[in-house]
């Protein structure tokens, strides 16, 4: 599907606490969800219809900055950081792929924070709880 950048604004958005209106898009996720496994053609659910018309096109898409896919990538994000299925099991196929995309982003955002506190990160080798790095001379 129309991917995108992993580091692009709707997965910043997404990996950020807090970030926008939680309960609004909790529920446009779960249409998602709905949507994305409905086949029933008058369904009741609001907003059923045009999310399964999203859906489709996001499946088919190849565009790049496509407004369509650009609306629905937020979604893919947010309902991934909530996603509890395991691997392959996801109604939603691109799951899996915005769970990695999103991991990618919190792992740049970690790196980023360390860097801005003095911290270069783990020294190649070093024990994790220590810190001391194996076959190192003990300071005396």
């Amino acid at each position: 599907p129309n991917g995108g950048a992993p580091n692009g604004p709707a997965a910043a958005a997404a990996a950020r606490p807090g970030a926008g209106n939680g309960k609004l898009e909790m529920a446009a996720a779960a249409v998602l969800v709905h949507a994305a496994g409905c086949t029933n053609p008058v369904c009741g659910i609001s907003h059923c219809e045009k999310m399964k018309k999203i859906h489709h096109h996001f499946l088919q898409c190849r565009a790049h900055g496509c407004a369509i896919c650009a609306k629905l990538k937020p979604l893919t994000y947010i309902h991934a950081k909530h996603c509890t299925h395991s691997a392959g099991s996801c109604p939603i196929p691109y799951c899996a792929k915005a769970k990695q995309e999103l991991a990618q982003v919190i792992a740049s955002r970690r790196m980023q924070a360390l860097q801005q506190h003095g911290h270069a990160g783990p020294v190649p080798g070093a024990n994790a709880v220590t810190g001391a790095v194996p076959g190192a001379a003990a300071a005396a």
